[in-house]
């Protein structure tokens, strides 16, 4: 199920039907553990040059961050004007590329629209770093051990979480 949803393309998704599950101790897996991401990781299949050429973009953007205070612009003249790249919103802990990004973005990549379906792979490589440099915070939300891990830190508890 958790692969299936980070498959692009329907194709590429491996589960069969669904059947049923009995869970003892429900309460603690829906509320307890309901905090707790769940992220797949793992020796990646392909080559990370992708991941990399998106992480090299995304170092040389300018973004601007949204509080919940912050009035969110209804157009896009102030990104224009400043030359923000993408906006990240503190509240819904998500990154966005604003129109100057997207052509940002296309010139780098050698594309004509990024949001072409063809495009999907690279969209979702720059959206995740984007994300992953906006959003996510070293030693707030993760921490890098001495081996290089990277070891995702409880937000309500400070713990890191292990595995």
């Amino acid at each position: 199920y958790l692969r299936d949803n980070m498959v692009v393309y329907k194709e590429n998704k491996v589960q069969r039907g669904h059947s049923f599950a009995i869970v003892d101790e429900v309460d603690s897996i829906l509320i307890d553990e309901a905090r707790t991401p769940l992220i797949i990781s793992g020796q990646g299949d392909k080559s990370t040059d992708l991941y990399e050429r998106a992480d090299e973009l995304a170092k040389t953007m300018k973004y601007k961050r949204i509080t919940e205070s912050d009035n969110k612009v209804d157009n896009d003249d102030e990104y224009i004007e400043e030359g923000i790249d993408y906006i990240v919103d503190e509240k819904a802990k998500t990154a966005t590329l604003t129109p100057v990004g997207v052509k940002k973005a296309e010139a780098f990549f050698g594309v004509e629209n990024l949001s072409d379906p063809e495009n999907m792979t690279i969209s979702h490589h720059i959206n995740q770093a984007i994300k992953a440099r906006g959003v996510m915070r070293r030693d707030i939300e993760y921490v890098v051990n001495e081996k290089g891990e990277v070891i995702i830190v409880d937000e309500f508890t400070g713990r890191l979480m292990y595995g």
